[in-house]
């Protein structure tokens, strides 16, 4: 397990940040993707400074709306995983994360299905890097509040033709924003957390 922030490594050097993104290479099925996740909890409250002890004995829940969550406090986490990738993002609040593979879609016909007016006109004028910005950006928000991506999420573009980056869900601001890894070339990601700080940790 390493980590990548700012483009170097970090090594063993302790970091406390809010979130961590957690990187595998391959698939996991549903049993073993929740062993993952119990190991990837225990490892991020020793970087947190959480107790683990509660760990041990820890499930993974749902809400009534399918949220997964895990029963203890201050520590949440949204899995996503596409083509080769499997990923993991964990903080101590509410977050939501996605993964694509950037592959080549209709992309505008998508757009003016699924999006809004403006999200429709944004991917029209800047073609597939605005479709998977905002295609990623809805499904982390769609995750983060556990509703899903058919949810009727706001517009992640504004009247000015500029892409949203900060989202109020019950009155509380979350920061929704894309971001691409040198070690995942092809592959677009978004989160959606109350701090906009991530370490990528491959696993």
């Amino acid at each position: 397990m390493y980590l990548i922030g700012d483009g170097f490594l970090w090594g063993t050097v302790p970091i406390v940040l809010m979130n961590y993104l957690y990187i595998k290479k391959g698939k996991e099925t549903k049993k073993s993707g929740r062993l993952m996740l119990l190991d990837l909890a225990y490892d991020f409250a020793e970087k947190e400074g959480i107790p683990t002890a509660s760990i041990k004995q820890a499930k993974i829940l749902e809400e009534p709306e399918g949220r997964p969550y895990l029963n203890v406090d201050d520590i949440e986490f949204s899995v996503s995983h596409s083509g080769d990738y499997w990923a993991a993002l964990f903080s101590k609040d509410r977050c939501g994360l996605d993964i694509q593979i950037e592959r080549t879609v209709a992309f505008t016909k998508i757009a003016k299905r699924f999006f809004t007016e403006r999200e429709a006109e944004y991917v029209d004028l800047f073609k597939a890097q605005a479709f998977y910005d905002i295609w990623t950006k809805k499904e982390a928000y769609g995750k983060m509040t556990g509703k899903g991506f058919f949810s009727n999420p706001p517009s992640f573009v504004d009247d000015s033709m500029n892409e949203v980056t900060c989202i109020d869900y019950k009155s509380r601001e979350f920061f929704v924003f894309n971001t691409s890894i040198e070690e995942l070339e092809g592959y677009k990601l978004g989160i959606c957390a109350v701090d906009k700080e991530y370490k990528a940790v491959f696993i």
